[in-house]
């Protein structure tokens, strides 16, 4: 449980699993950077950061990254789809949590070979965004990209599973990565904004935020710029905060003032303008109308 102490069973497994990894390690054979080293040890790295972990999630991150340059970069594992994707989940998912840059050097474009056909069409929200201030040719592929899984993911017939299929999450860690890598560049508090919603955004629809829940990192940064933040793009920004666990009682108060200031009456209207950034129906909508039901306990409260 997330939260509490580890069990002392779980403790010893753990010590006793880093103890052989460890044995491997000290001549960097190839058993020591082997796949199921590797893989051993990006699982490591997940769990530690499930359990808010943090600093031992860079202690393994910092070891992949060595066994990665050992084995001659990423470009080894291109035959192995499952190592891959389990490498680049435990970089992504760290790296979010402390919206660091990634421990692995991984190319975007890399992540998009794949017979999807990539949308050229923004979404209306960040259209209207993009007319006010023209945003670079890299984040409009990045928005490109956005539209695309998010149009895969609402057709009538959406995957059965709770795994988003291969190809729509290479797509989406490719956003992820490169976000990651310039986040800490950019000034801008609006592009800011931007960045930090299409990162909670691919979370939250690949479910990364059921442990931990938003990080103070996250949401210190989300608050400092929403003060430059108004209207539409506002209250996607608090929903996707309240959809990962970001201080509730804020959340809806906030949306209680931004829905008296956009005229909004009802969950069809506010569904209206989050469909204009990204809003998959299926996933997030059960606990986007849970928001929103605070939010209209809470007018009629001050009624």
């Amino acid at each position: 449980m997330i939260g509490q102490k580890e069990r002392p069973s779980a403790v010893i497994h753990l010590k006793h699993t880093i103890q052989i990894l460890n044995e491997r390690f000290r001549d960097f054979s190839q058993e020591g950077t082997g796949d199921s080293t590797i893989a051993a040890v990006a699982l490591l790295a997940l769990t530690e950061q499930s359990s808010e972990n943090h600093e031992n999630w860079r202690t393994h991150m910092r070891g992949i990254k060595r066994m990665v340059e050992l084995r001659g970069g990423l470009s080894g594992f291109e035959g192995n789809p499952i190592l891959d994707d389990i490498l680049y989940r435990a970089d992504i998912w760290g790296s979010v949590y402390g919206l660091s840059k990634p421990y692995l050097q991984v190319d975007g474009t890399t992540l998009l070979k794949s017979p999807l056909k990539t949308d050229t069409t923004l979404p209306p929200g960040f259209k209207a965004l993009h007319n006010q201030n023209s945003f670079s040719p890299a984040f409009l592929e990045i928005l490109n990209t956005l539209q695309t899984i998010t149009h895969n993911l609402n057709r009538p017939n959406p995957p059965k599973s709770e795994l988003i299929p291969l190809q729509l999450r290479h797509r989406i860690q490719s956003i992820q990565y490169s976000l990651l890598h310039t986040y800490r560049c950019i000034s801008n508090p609006l592009l800011k904004a931007c960045y930090l919603g299409i990162l909670l955004y691919v979370g939250i629809i690949q479910n990364e935020f059921w442990i931990p829940s938003i990080s103070d990192q996250i949401l210190g940064q989300l608050k400092a710029c929403l003060s430059f933040v108004s209207g539409a793009l506002r209250l996607w920004l608090l929903f996707l905060a309240g959809l990962v666990g970001g201080e509730r009682v804020w959340v809806v108060c906030e949306v209680v003032t931004m829905a008296e200031e956009m005229g909004m009456e009802g969950w069809g209207d506010v569904r209206a303008v989050l469909e204009g950034f990204g809003w998959v129906g299926y996933i997030m909508d059960e606990d986007g109308r849970k928001l929103w039901d605070d939010v209209v306990r809470i007018r009629s409260a001050l009624l």
